[in-house]
This record gives structure tokens, C-alpha cells and sequence, in this order.
């Protein structure tokens, strides 16, 4: 995996990232192997409508082995909307239609899954000038 051969995994990204993720899988698309090797990385995976794509079944199973605490949903607006969302341009509301696939597919509610999503975005993504 390329991202090995730069050192994404490596010492020097550990010291520089600490405990949060160094990288995020942007509208993940892919086998449960390669999920496995990014998820073994420490890297964050995130899904977005993509995954209600003939030919991307295979991502529901990826959705229930990412731990949760590098687990995001994404719009990726204006494009890749779910069912239920308008053609012309894929909306942040829609995200909650992507968000319920993965609870589904996790075997969580909905409530558990979007503290967790809150939890895995603020872990990711840490604003010091945020007061918990």
C-alpha cells in the first residue's frame, strides 16, 4: 500500500499525530482488505452516498468493522447523494440518509451512532479555541 510506503503508520506519524487519526478515507469505496490495511494504518474511514451504488454492497460490511472511534459520514456536496435526495445537488441533510445506512449495517441506533460520529469528528478533527 503506497500509504505505508510513505510512512502513514510509521513512528514519526505516531509522534506527530499522538492518538488522533493522521489521515481520513474520504467517501471510502473498497474491499473489506483494503478497509482492514487502512483501518491497521490508524486511519479514519468516512462514507458518504457512494455507498448506495450498485456495485458498492461490499462497503456494508466495511461499515461494521470500522471502530467507531475513526468512523465519520460525509455528504461530499454537491455530489454522490443518497436515495431520497434530489439529483441536482446532494445537500448536508442528506447526510442523515447515509448516517442511517451505517447504523443499520452496525446493528446501533441511530442516537448511539451520532454521539459516536460527534465523538469520532471532534477526535479527528481537534479545535483547541472548542470548550467541552
Amino acid at each position: 500500500m503506497e500509504l505505508r510506503a510513505v510512512g502513514v503508520g510509521g513512528a514519526a506519524w505516531t509522534a506527530a499525530f499522538g492518538e488522533r487519526p493522521p489521515a481520513v478515507i474520504h467517501s471510502f469505496s473498497g474491499p473489506l482488505d483494503y478497509a482492514r490495511a487502512i483501518i491497521d494504518l490508524g486511519l479514519s474511514v468516512s462514507f458518504s452516498g457512494l455507498v448506495f451504488r450498485r456495485g458498492e454492497e461490499v462497503s456494508g460490511d466495511v461499515a461494521a468493522v470500522v471502530p467507531s472511534e475513526r468512523l465519520l459520514v460525509e455528504t461530499d456536496s454537491p455530489f454522490l447523494a443518497p436515495p431520497g435526495a434530489p439529483r441536482s445537488r446532494n445537500e448536508p441533510e442528506w447526510v442523515r440518509v447515509t448516517a442511517e445506512w451505517v447504523a443499520e449495517r452496525r446493528g446501533q441506533g441511530l442516537d448511539a451512532l451520532g454521539s459516536s460520529l460527534i465523538d469520532a469528528y471532534d477526535r479527528t478533527f481537534p479545535n483547541p479555541r472548542r470548550t467541552p
